[in-house]
């Protein structure tokens, strides 16, 4: 006999099943197609490729942008800030496990903490990746919209900027 936790339970797991149904095919939600996969950025041996910021919901102020950077050159390279006129600040963010001396109750949680500079071996490439490193665009001007292009000025120790465009997309 069906007991009624179980038939809540169950009622639940339909609703939730069709609100997800409702949002993956409701018009408004559907990505423009943006061809990401095309941005290559090169400048005195810097490359930025396949990067994109995060679409966000209407009312944040906050977003993020990743990308995959390549040093070929034959020395170090040191990302040490981003700006953007979209962003009131960047900063370089990485997602770490909190220790328990943190926090008392955070022990092996997921948190995030700021990095000074990002380090590209000669030769080598970082990807900046959702959940791991990332720069995270604070204090928005406006909300971008998807399938724009936001402008982001990378500044490297000891080497000129690199002005990039990256699209607006959501995470898949």
């Amino acid at each position: 006999m069906w007991s009624w936790r179980l038939l809540t339970v169950l009622a639940a797991l339909l609703v939730l099943a069709g609100g997800v149904w409702w949002l993956r095919s409701a018009p408004h939600t559907r990505q423009a197609p943006v061809e990401t996969a095309l941005l290559h950025v090169s400048q005195g041996g810097i490359s930025v490729l396949n990067g994109f910021v995060l679409a966000v919901p209407p009312g944040s102020n906050v977003s993020s942008a990743y990308f995959t950077l390549r040093n070929d050159t034959e020395a170090p390279l040191g990302l040490i800030r981003a700006s953007s006129p979209l962003a009131g600040q960047i900063t370089l963010m990485q997602t770490a496990t909190v220790a328990a001396s943190d926090h008392a109750h955070a022990h092996g949680m997921q948190g995030m903490q700021p990095l000074d500079s990002l380090k590209v071996s000669p030769g080598q490439e970082v990807t900046l990746t959702p959940g791991r490193t990332h720069l995270m665009l604070e204090d928005l001007t406006r909300v971008p919209r998807e399938g724009e292009r936001v402008t982001l000025i990378l500044s490297f120790q000891g080497r000129p900027d690199l002005p990039v465009e990256l699209p607006v997309r959501r995470f898949e």
